[in-house]
């Protein structure tokens, strides 16, 4: 990421894309989720776990990452997730309370600033 937050204003309204790396036992993935509006740092981080392990957000599919790892109902929830060991054995985690626990890391890797109309 080139820049965050820095001088100005605040709050600071925008859209982050935070990565989640996903582990359970050799299996790994990673997915991106985008969270809008005026929250920064910490409280993107959990915000993007809680989300995860609540199921409710509708993922960008156009994102490689997500399209390799997440499987969507009819309305663009996530229902499932497939990570990959070394070998390319696939494993195949529910999207349900419990997935959280497989959260290993979480990353802030894009944050566009929405422009406000002064006034």
């Amino acid at each position: 990421m080139k820049n965050y937050m820095g001088e100005g204003y605040y709050p600071k309204y925008g859209t982050h894309y935070v990565r989640a790396y996903l582990q359970w036992d050799d299996y790994k993935g990673r997915v991106v989720l985008e969270l809008g509006g005026n929250c920064m740092g910490g409280s993107i981080l959990t915000s993007i776990i809680s989300a995860l392990e609540d199921g409710d957000y509708f993922p960008d599919m156009t994102i490689d990452d997500n399209l390799k790892h997440i499987e969507t109902d009819e309305d663009g929830y996530p229902v499932e997730y497939t990570l990959f060991n070394e070998n390319g054995d696939e494993l195949y985690l529910e999207a349900d309370g419990d997935f959280g626990d497989c959260v290993v890391g979480v990353e802030i890797i894009d944050w566009i600033e929405e422009k406000k109309a002064a006034g």
